[in-house]
């Protein structure tokens, strides 16, 4: 089982909704989710699919689409996944895209669509 100390430097992203601050995710191998500002923490997305949806591991970016509440992206080593209803199901967006690892997803600016930059 991988520790934190293993992680460093590596597949480790946290992300703070747009539209709340309380609401927090974090990456490493799983993406786990706090609704109170990082009292509380719920798995909110596993490797396996085990206990939550199926994310592939080791999530190098998390990022809130700023003006859509509930909807964001997990970049990791298995590509691009994102959820339009808080994680409660998750989409792969990697279909038929020729990458190893997604590592930034970033919105430049509010009014302009995503770009992802990807490397492998």
């Amino acid at each position: 089982m991988a520790t934190i100390r293993d992680k460093l430097g590596i597949g480790i992203a946290i992300a703070v909704a747009p539209y709340d601050p309380n609401v927090v995710l974090v990456g490493g191998v799983n993406v786990w989710r706090s609704d109170d500002a990082g009292v509380n923490w719920n798995l909110n997305a596993h490797w396996t699919g085990s206990g939550a949806p199926y994310v592939h591991a080791d999530i190098h970016d998390l990022i809130f689409e700023p003006a859509t509440t509930g909807k964001y992206f997990v970049g990791c080593d298995g590509g691009i996944f994102n959820t339009t209803d808080d994680g409660a199901n998750f989409s792969d967006l990697s279909n038929n895209l020729c990458i190893a690892q997604c590592i930034v997803a970033t919105f430049p600016d509010q009014r302009m669509e995503p770009l992802f930059r990807t490397s492998g």
